[in-house]
């Protein structure tokens, strides 16, 4: 077995491939959400949906879903900031 997190792999697999990998990508994004650690967009039962959404971008580009949260977080910051403050 690879030192690698249960959450990011190598090769790309979608967390929408089979319904092992839905359920499996559901439980992490559970506990994702119950976090007081990631952005408040994927916290709580309404974030969980952008948790599963995290996870696969994640896999995808072979990332931490931190990372995935954290450059989505700032880009809505970012975004919303230049609205209100123009």
């Amino acid at each position: 077995m690879s030192d690698q997190s249960a959450i990011t792999t190598t090769s790309y697999k979608s967390v929408y491939s089979s319904i092992q990998s839905f359920e499996s990508a559901q439980r992490i994004a559970a506990s994702l959400a119950d976090s007081a650690l990631v952005p408040n967009a994927y916290r709580g039962q309404a974030g969980l949906p952008n948790c599963i959404v995290a996870i696969e971008i994640a896999n995808r580009m072979s990332m931490s879903p931190f990372q995935v949260m954290q450059r989505d977080n700032a880009a809505l910051s970012e975004a919303s900031c230049s609205i209100c403050c123009s």
